[in-house]
């Protein structure tokens, strides 16, 4: 879970699978997105129809969200890659863009992040019409109607 700081995206699937792509020397998140597009096929699948070049990052978040996933976007990749220390002192802040839970395992591989990171470094949109940023206590409210949802207290991994 401490990597979890050099990754420029993670994206929760609604099976629970996580996906996460590294911090490289990419200053913009579009080229992580066509970087994965290279290195997933299950990414490369959802996007097969989609010109990401015509496209920016939040567009494709979007489709993303649209699609079940939950993305986690460090929104310090550019200060990470301008200063090679910034990591020793600080933990990036990520937007995490989602809809809602479409799974158990989904619910549990997010709240191991979030259980993990400091919640004031993880700003969290709700995809409405648009991205609409939602406080602690709605994404609280958001995973207790899943729990129930799921039966969360039967969860077998």
């Amino acid at each position: 879970m401490n990597k979890l700081i050099e990754q420029a995206l993670i994206l929760i699937y609604p099976d629970g699978g996580v996906e996460k792509i590294p911090i490289l020397n990419f200053v913009f998140h579009i080229d992580y997105i066509k970087e994965n597009l290279k290195n997933s096929p299950r990414f490369a699948k959802i996007m097969q129809d989609i010109n990401i070049d015509d496209l920016l990052p939040l567009d494709v978040y979007k489709i993303l969200v649209k699609n079940g996933i939950i993305v986690l976007h460090n929104y310090n990749v550019e200060v990470i890659i301008k200063d090679n220390t910034f990591l020793l002192r600080e933990w990036p802040c990520f937007l995490v863009l989602l809809l809602e839970f479409k799974s158990k395992r989904q619910l549990l591989s997010f709240m191991k992040i979030y259980d993990f990171y400091p919640k004031e470094l993880l700003v969290i949109y709700m995809l409405n019409n648009d991205f609409q940023e939602i406080n602690y206590f709605e994404i609280e409210e958001l995973m207790e109607d899943a729990k129930i949802r799921y039966n969360f207290q039967e969860l077998k991994l």
